[in-house]
């Protein structure tokens, strides 16, 4: 380090920005940063890209757990091809037509994840298992949570949000 410097020909601030954007480096375990090249390389976009959508997509279900439900019968998730509305149109259509009539009896009070796109589905008492399988087998699938024959699919404060009646089941 030298004994002085000169700073008579410095430009104050000329380095400094008021509104700073911070990236903050995230790291993989080695079985995630495959899975998820995997999944980009397959889908044609970068790992950034994808990995940015999953959180979003997480993002937008945990917000919406906590905000509750699309009119509480069921529960719509985020999607950037359908409006919450379409979903759960959708989601109650499919239900209704094609899933109701095959279920067992055992399954009322059970949460039910249908992929509007696939008409595929998950079932479990606990809707984060439900809803973790469903995105599992469907990463950008639009889905649809209800609960088995039940009018609400979920219950806040002692209040129970209703708006459609059961239908079957």
């Amino acid at each position: 380090m030298k004994d002085g410097y000169d700073f008579s020909k410095g430009e104050r601030g000329k380095f400094h920005s008021p509104d700073p954007e911070f990236v903050i480096p995230v790291y993989f375990e080695p079985d995630v940063i495959g899975y998820l090249s995997e999944r980009a390389e397959a889908k044609c976009v970068e790992v950034e890209q994808l990995t940015n959508d999953i959180l979003r997509r997480d993002i937008a279900l945990v917000e919406a757990v906590k905000c509750v439900a699309n009119s509480a019968r069921s529960l719509t998730m985020a999607h950037p091809r359908y409006s919450s509305h379409e979903i759960a149109e959708r989601g109650q259509t499919l239900y209704e037509r094609e899933i109701c009539g095959a279920l067992p009896p055992s399954a009322r009070g059970s949460f039910l994840v249908v992929d509007i796109e696939t008409g595929a589905y998950e079932m479990d008492p606990d809707e984060l298992a439900a809803v973790k399988r469903a995105r599992a087998n469907h990463l950008d699938g639009a889905f649809f949570v209800l609960r088995v024959g039940h009018s609400a699919a979920f219950r806040l404060r002692h209040m129970s949000l209703r708006t459609a009646s059961v239908v079957g089941c």
